[in-house]
């Protein structure tokens, strides 16, 4: 048993993992799958081999299952071989992450044919499964209220304006959580994992801001759906504070730290940008991370990003190969790095 607990040797597992991310070639192979036993053939020469040799495979929900579980387990060993002292905020990061997917598992019930977010749906230990169940109720689940009241007041407001944006408050409450626990020090250490969390939010805020437009929701309801004591609340975009115009909004991304998720088509398919943007950030601030000073907490952070990005990336390839997707609209959607 290893009894070193170290940021070295997590970023020795990152990298590694790193040169091992699947690439565009490997993602056209998985598109040209037909059987699940085809698609097995090509994850086999992948990261996820090792995973799937120890199971039979019958089906293509059996291989999500096997590749989600294999990067649970991945994020799970990160977690584990950080100094203890980080632990607890680190887990707290992973339910950032996480609370995407429950914002898509939200989306995907009101919107049954939304079949994105339902390929963006993947739980990877935060939270118990029963948290991607409506039929358990959310006092029996929710293990603290003000988690119980936020789940349940996006809903409710996002079915009374028929837009997905209250749901992003899901997001800004954790990031508001982990934001009240970082250290508040100079130190690169927590500096570091301040920003990210800073960026996550201001992603969401972009996002939450344009979606509400969309709907025709003003910046006055807007507002009230940010957290009132917030920590990070002064970073996100003054600009978009009285901005209507989606296109204009899209426009004055272009000279920000966002502006290189834009595309030539962002202003004529906002849903489309809007359903790439968040992993877009992630994979970009992730590489960020990792180019700088690597022993840090950001860096088992960034690990995660990277995990989540490429295990969605591989499910829209999965339901273009089903018949849900177009595959080239899968493809456009992924985000490969």
């Amino acid at each position: 048993m290893r009894l070193t607990r170290n940021y070295e040797y997590v970023y020795g597992l990152i990298k590694a993992r790193m040169g091992n991310r699947l690439k565009q070639h490997e993602y056209e192979a998985i598109l040209g799958c037909k059987e699940p036993i085809d698609l097995s053939r090509v994850l086999n020469k992948t990261v996820y081999g090792e995973s799937l040799a120890r199971f039979k495979i019958n089906t293509f929900e059996d291989i999500i299952e096997n590749i989600t579980s294999s990067a649970t387990n991945y994020i799970k060993n990160l977690i584990s071989s950080i100094p203890k002292s980080d632990v607890e905020l680190l887990v707290e990061y992973q339910k950032i992450l996480e609370s995407r997917s429950l914002v898509n598992f939200f989306k995907s019930e009101l919107r049954t044919d939304d079949v994105i977010a339902v390929m963006s749906v993947i739980p990877f230990g935060s939270f118990p499964l029963d948290y991607y169940d409506l039929k358990v109720s959310s006092k029996e689940k929710y293990n603290f209220p003000e988690f119980t009241q936020i789940i349940e007041h996006s809903i409710f407001l996002s079915k009374k304006h028929n837009s997905e944006a209250p749901l992003l408050q899901i997001i800004l409450f954790f990031c508001e959580m982990l934001s009240n626990k970082i250290p508040k020090s100079n130190s690169a250490k927590w500096r570091s994992l301040s920003k990210l969390v800073t960026c996550i939010y201001e992603a969401t805020a972009i996002e939450l801001k344009i979606l509400s437009a969309q709907s025709r929701i003003t910046p006055e309801i807007t507002e009230k759906w940010f957290p009132l004591k917030s920590v990070v609340k002064e970073t996100h975009f003054n600009m978009f504070t009285s901005e209507k115009n989606v296109e204009q909004m899209i426009s004055l991304l272009k000279n920000t730290r966002y502006g290189s998720c834009l595309e030539k088509k962002s202003h004529s398919n906002v849903d489309y940008f809007l359903k790439k943007f968040p992993y877009c950030v992630m994979d970009k601030e992730a590489h960020s991370i990792l180019a700088g000073y690597p022993f840090l907490p950001s860096t088992v952070a960034a690990g995660m990003m990277l995990v989540l990005v490429e295990v969605r990336n591989i499910k829209l390839a999965i339901a273009a190969i089903t018949g849900k997707l177009g595959k080239l609209e899968a493809l456009q959607l992924m985000t490969i790095s």
